[in-house]
């Protein structure tokens, strides 16, 4: 919760709840983070695949919240606006500075007049490693749902693979490596296929063709069959 204070000050001021813990960030950084919480890292020091399920359920269901009831796009969704709070069970989804008004093109028309946003109509807007390729291109393309699913795809990636797998994603080169399929997921934890059906679920997430992307219903669907696959394949090993 926020609140806005009145007082006699010459300025609006906002006081917003302090939240304890670390960001994603700096977990993915640093994933011994963990370790205080009781949590043991895969075998080659990568997150557990647990944590990196539980992180992007959350995430997801969260940003549905954003999408439905709030009727905003968040448009920089990364790590360090995620804050893990102590023991890993709860998220939170931080930095709204750039939110859109899903429905904001809409009011526009029914008022007969576009009024002007917040922020500027064109440039580039969010964080290279991130951000979408309509993005870069806003007059072309404007941003929707399936832009934040595409930052929730390059997450999934990174939280996969470890925290230098979007690091040709630079402001210089982006427009040329975005068209780059990401890496192959080789996370031990996931026994084969899995690693193919989480390769082929970041990458659809973060296609350059916004209609081609998965809905956040989709994407939760298909974290939830791969973790159904994943443990049926780990209880006929025993």
């Amino acid at each position: 919760p926020a609140f806005v204070a009145r007082g006699k000050l010459p300025f609006p001021f906002l006081i917003c709840e302090y939240v304890p813990g670390p960001s994603l960030a700096d977990i993915l950084s640093t994933p011994s983070l963990l370790t205080a919480w009781g949590m043991s890292l895969a075998k080659d020091g990568r997150l557990p695949w647990q944590f990196i399920l539980a992180v992007m359920r959350k995430l997801c269901e969260g940003v549905q919240v954003l999408h439905t009831a709030l009727g905003i796009l968040h448009r920089d969704l990364k790590p360090d606006n995620v804050i893990v709070e102590p023991g890993g069970q709860r998220i939170r989804i931080i930095d709204l500075g750039i939110l859109k008004d899903i429905y904001a093109d809409l009011y526009a028309k029914l008022d007969g007049a576009a009024k002007p946003g917040l922020t500027l109509e064109f440039g580039v807007l969010g964080t290279p490693p991130y951000m979408a390729l309509e993005q870069a291109f806003r007059a072309l393309n404007a941003a929707s749902k399936a832009t934040d699913v595409c930052a929730l795809g390059r997450m999934l990636c990174e939280l996969l693979q470890g925290h230098q797998a979007l690091a040709h994603l630079t402001l210089e080169t982006f427009l040329q490596s975005v068209r780059v399929p990401l890496q192959d997921c080789n996370h031990p934890e996931l026994p084969f296929p899995l690693p193919v059906v989480a390769t082929n679920l970041y990458r659809e997430m973060t296609d350059p063709d916004h209609k081609k992307r998965p809905s956040l219903e989709e994407v939760l669907d298909r974290l939830f069959r791969l973790e159904r696959m994943r443990r049926l394949i780990a209880s006929g090993k025993k």
